[in-house]
């Protein structure tokens, strides 16, 4: 389940980075697709959206660097010079 959320969590970056550097490009071969794009009036507050879901992904990413890993079931003991884990089969 974790990869999928981080695999459909990187596509949908990579298509919002794709789609704002679409937007940011000056060339002579896209500029009738951008004018297009920005005719509607609901289009620049949608660039302005995706730019904020691109930041607060990339806050959820970096604080979720900092949430406590799984530890696998069994016996831990931390001791000061290092800790003992004892698993479930060998207590068995």
């Amino acid at each position: 389940m974790k990869r999928l959320k981080n695999f459909i969590l990187g596509l949908l970056i990579v298509v919002i980075v794709g789609f704002l550097l679409f937007m940011y490009i000056q060339d002579g071969r896209i500029t009738e697709y951008q004018d297009y794009f920005l005719q509607f009036e609901w289009f620049q507050p949608l660039l302005i959206s995706l730019a904020a879901l691109l930041i607060l992904i990339g806050l959820i990413l970096v604080f979720s660097i900092f949430k406590p890993t799984h530890r696998k079931p069994g016996l831990y003991k931390d001791f000061d010079d290092g800790h003992v884990y004892v698993s479930r089969k060998a207590v068995e």
